[in-house]
């Protein structure tokens, strides 16, 4: 074979090689777009779950715990005359939300029950000979707590759920139950849990307050049996489980990233023609080789880019929730072999949702940037980083520092956002936006794992949250939360 007819086909041969490599570097960007397309669904979903979770606890704290007054009365005061049980039942049904009635069941059958009209059928109903009934109110008495049961068949049509409160007076005289029925579909309809113009599909389950092994209360089963996302909602008595996926599952992708193979593998051979005719217009291997290595350094550096996309947020630019993990992880690990200290801020920004509402969601996203960069502009050590985790939703994380140095960090990044000046119009906090801290460290030699960490800062920011919002809390050794700051 002449020079010629050798030197053609290393030409051919390197075209191929470098061509099989493009691909296998496209192959390994789909395979990292569709990670992060997977990561951007579940976070979608995780959203979601949460704002219908929400809207659940809302919906439930509005109806099932009314007749806590009532029970608290009866507990100090002794059994109420009729005309005051009549006149507690009406204002307790004028505050609820979803109520079909509510009825006091002295002695276990039921003597009042409000409104009168279109509930007679359960006048005089003894719990004790209604099966259907009788567990709920039998587990009430015997754990001397609030159960909620459901959804059962109400005496007087239709389905609902009903919060049985025992009333125990004279220290443990049992003397009746206190039962709130509320309306089961009017009660979904508020929550969105069958709203089927959601993009994710809801399943609820825990009937009788038992969790997992409660049966369905409401949406689609099939979603139970496709490795939803499972968030735990407390109820009375119990817990029940919200299941959610997307509504067109795990593996559903934009119409971009069913393109991008497509486009890829078409680009990666386009590319090794190119490569190939400027080999075959070059007589000179060096040049061929530096076309060659050039166009491999420019598929790496797009490798790298990516793998940096991947790990930020877009909106902030700060890292994501997948950076934070891995960030976390690495820190964590190196404090431990090191015995030194590791202390996590939980932030959130206070009534984001009615920013949202009083501004719209273009300020909305400007705003979770001013507010990174106010937090972001308080780190001063190396190693301490900022991500946003989720939503309104930011992590910072401290190595190194012991809780007392965290503490005064928290207050450094409340501070800031604060003094940042946006502008808030639909916060009762504050007219300016505000942030809630919470604080958690691990101490030097602690056996503390690092989920329990999370957990500790999490209870301090919702405690930081439920006594008043724009303030930091501090969790103790024992996971209690103490308020640092206020502003």
């Amino acid at each position: 074979m002449t020079g010629k007819g050798l030197n053609t086909l290393l030409q051919l041969a390197v075209s191929a090689a470098v061509g099989l490599g493009f691909i296998a570097g496209a192959t390994y960007l789909i395979s990292l777009q569709r990670q992060a397309s997977r990561a951007d669904l579940r976070d979608q979903t995780v959203q979601h779950a949460a704002a219908v979770r929400a809207k659940i606890e809302s919906e439930l704290s509005a109806t099932a715990f009314l007749a806590q007054g009532l029970v608290a009365y009866i507990n100090a005061q002794g059994p109420m005359n009729e005309a005051g049980i009549r006149r507690a039942l009406a204002a307790l049904y004028t505050a609820g939300r979803h109520i079909r009635n509510i009825a006091v069941a002295p002695g276990n059958r039921v003597q009042y029950v409000y409104p009168r009209t279109g509930n007679e059928p359960a006048l005089g109903l003894d719990y004790e000979r209604t099966p259907e009934q009788w567990p709920a109110v039998q587990r009430a008495i015997e754990t001397r707590t609030s159960v909620l049961a459901g959804p059962v068949a109400l005496v007087q049509g239709g389905q609902g759920l009903i919060n049985r409160t025992p009333v125990f007076v004279n220290g443990n005289e049992y003397w009746g139950i206190v039962s709130v029925a509320i309306d089961l579909q009017s009660f979904l309809r508020a929550t969105g849990v069958q709203d089927v113009e959601q993009r994710v599909r809801f399943a609820l389950r825990g009937a009788d307050a038992f969790g997992e092994r409660g049966g369905l209360i409401a949406g689609d089963p099939e979603v139970l049996d496709q490795q939803p996302l499972v968030m735990t909602l407390s109820v009375p008595g119990g817990s029940w489980e919200l299941a959610a996926v997307p509504a067109q599952g795990w593996d559903s992708v934009s119409p971009f990233v069913a393109a991008l193979p497509f486009i890829a593998y078409g680009t990666s051979v386009l590319l090794s023609l190119l490569l190939w005719l400027i080999l075959r217009e070059r007589s000179n291997a060096r040049d061929a080789r530096a076309a060659m290595q050039q166009l491999i350094s420019q598929l790496a550096a797009a490798n790298h880019e990516l793998e940096q996309l991947s790990e930020t947020d877009a909106l902030t630019g700060i890292p994501n929730r997948r950076g934070l993990d891995e960030a976390l992880m690495m820190e964590w690990r190196r404090c431990r072999r090191h015995d030194e200290a590791l202390s996590l801020l939980m932030i959130d920004v206070d009534v984001f949702k009615a920013y949202n509402d009083a501004h719209g969601h273009l300020k909305g996203d400007q705003c979770l940037r001013e507010v990174a960069m106010a937090m972001q502009s308080t780190a001063q050590r190396a190693g301490e980083f900022l991500a946003r985790s989720g939503g309104e939703e930011f992590v910072m994380v401290l190595p190194g520092m012991d809780r007392d140095g965290a503490a005064a960090q928290a207050e450094r990044v409340r501070a800031a956002v604060e003094d940042a000046r946006i502008k808030h119009g639909g916060s009762p906090v504050s007219p300016w936006v505000t942030v809630s801290v919470g604080v958690a460290t691990r101490p030097p030699h602690s056996l503390v794992s690092l989920d329990a960490l999370r957990e500790a800062a999490d209870s301090a920011l919702y405690a930081a949250k439920r006594t008043g919002r724009n303030r930091v809390c501090v969790a103790g050794d024992g996971g209690e939360a103490a308020t640092l700051g206020v502003a």
